[in-house]
């Protein structure tokens, strides 16, 4: 596996160099390389020095099966990427158009509608106990089992999150000397963590990094912006071991060892590849299943109470590994199980290749898009792209990234040409 680290590294050099001045130090590069490195490498490496891990496990040919199909993902993604950095260098930055009293006033407009919505999150299940609420907002692991059923509440939620934390961060960086925009800021950032999991703690932080690389990127010499960039990286990997740290209990005290057993025993991609391999076979079946259920999954459980539980892990990985798990559980076997069910032998191949086109488009977009929606957009694929890799496309994924993206359209102000509509001022080369 040294083979993927080495072809990773080289991408990241190729990527400051072919780039330039385009180069953004969170790119849809850096959060696909870190996600999958995360996911797929680290339990890889670390596994026999964790004795809680399931990778030990496996047998020696079911490893060997992973990191097989795991190379061929990785190699295609590289070469493609490779090749399409050459058309992001060349492309010209450009500026979004916005206009400030607007986007200001939508978001004084969808604050209030932001607290209303996390309050009947909270509340919702638990009979609006004060006590109990609180209690969910310090051990949201202990109050998972309400999600079923509530995730059109749940992801409406989250994506007027979304939306005005990009819109407050965009006011802080446009308005410096503006207070109030800083309180909304922090308090829309807070609202984000009630309750929520750990990609809670680091999502809303991607959000403001991104959104200050496009308005504000770094200036000077190559080595201080991969400096500032680098500090950037450091703290994201503070907030991961921060979130993963919120696994304990309430009061419990977790040895900072323990925190990286945590890290890698929480990935169990790469236990089930091999298993999903090994067992099922490619049918047509399976695509039937997958497109059925990303079809079926927008639809609430209030609308069609019956409705079953969709996507292939509940309807072909469930019923053989773990079917003792609660009805509720939506546990992934990463986007590779998901490959090799819709593709076959080819699938780690076509999923390499996808995804480098998804990265190739997401990076283009937040560099020379002017469109203050598609740079909405750009922000929340960016940091999907590790639950793309965890969860693939299909079923209740897809049917999320929809319902977000709608809302997107919905909330974010449109764009216009008119002469009423201020350009951001800064130096037109930085977008």
């Amino acid at each position: 596996m040294i083979d993927i680290v080495i072809l990773i590294m080289l991408v990241l050099l190729a990527e400051v160099s072919l780039l330039r001045n385009n180069y953004k130090g969170i790119s849809p590069v850096i959060i696909f390389v870190a996600s999958f490195v995360l996911i797929y490498l680290l339990p890889l490496f670390f596994y026999q020095y964790v004795p809680s891990s399931k990778l030990n496990l496996l047998r020696e040919y079911e490893i060997d099966i992973a990191k097989e199909t795991i190379r061929i993902f990785i190699y295609t993604w590289s070469f493609t990427t490779f090749i399409l950095m050459f058309r992001l260098g060349n492309l010209k930055q450009k500026k979004i158009i916005y206009n400030y009293k607007e986007m200001s006033s939508r978001v004084k407009k969808l604050l209030p509608v932001a607290i209303l919505i996390t309050i009947i999150f909270l509340g919702a299940g638990v009979g609006f106990s004060p006590t109990t609420m609180l209690n969910r907002i310090l051990d949201p692991r202990h109050y998972t089992y309400i999600k079923s059923g509530m995730g059109p509440l749940i992801h409406l939620r989250l994506g007027l999150l979304y939306v005005l934390i990009m819109m407050a961060a965009m006011l802080v960086v446009i308005d410096k000397k503006s207070i109030k925009s800083r309180i909304i800021l922090i308090g829309v950032i807070f609202l984000s963590l009630l309750g929520g999991g750990k990609a809670s703690l680091m999502i809303p932080f991607l959000i403001i990094f991104i959104v200050y690389m496009k308005l504000k990127p770094p200036r000077g010499i190559l080595a201080i912006k991969l400096y500032k960039m680098f500090m950037v990286q450091l703290f994201l990997v503070f907030l991961l071991m921060v979130s993963f740290s919120l696994l304990r209990k309430s009061g419990e005290h977790i040895p900072m060892r323990d925190i990286a057993y945590n890290i890698i025993e929480y990935q169990q991609e790469v236990y089930f590849l091999p298993k999903v391999i090994s067992i099922f076979d490619w049918s047509p079946v399976y695509i039937y299943e997958a497109i059925l259920s990303s079809i079926i999954a927008p639809i609430p459980r209030i609308i069609w109470s019956s409705k079953p539980y969709v996507g292939l892990y509940n309807i072909f990985w469930r019923p053989v590994f773990e079917s003792k798990s609660v009805q509720y559980h939506t546990s992934t076997y990463g986007c590779l199980s998901e490959a090799h069910m819709l593709f076959g032998s080819v699938g780690p191949a076509v999923y390499g290749l996808v995804f480098a086109l998804l990265v190739y488009w997401l990076y283009k977009t937040i560099i020379s898009s002017h469109s203050l929606v598609k740079f909405y957009v750009a922000i929340f694929l960016h940091f999907w792209l590790y639950l793309f890799l965890r969860a693939g496309f299909t079923g209740t994924t897809f049917s999320v990234v929809i319902i977000y993206i709608m809302l997107g359209y919905a909330l974010i102000p449109k764009d216009k040409t008119s002469l009423s509509i201020r350009r951001h001022k800064i130096d037109p080369k930085y977008g």
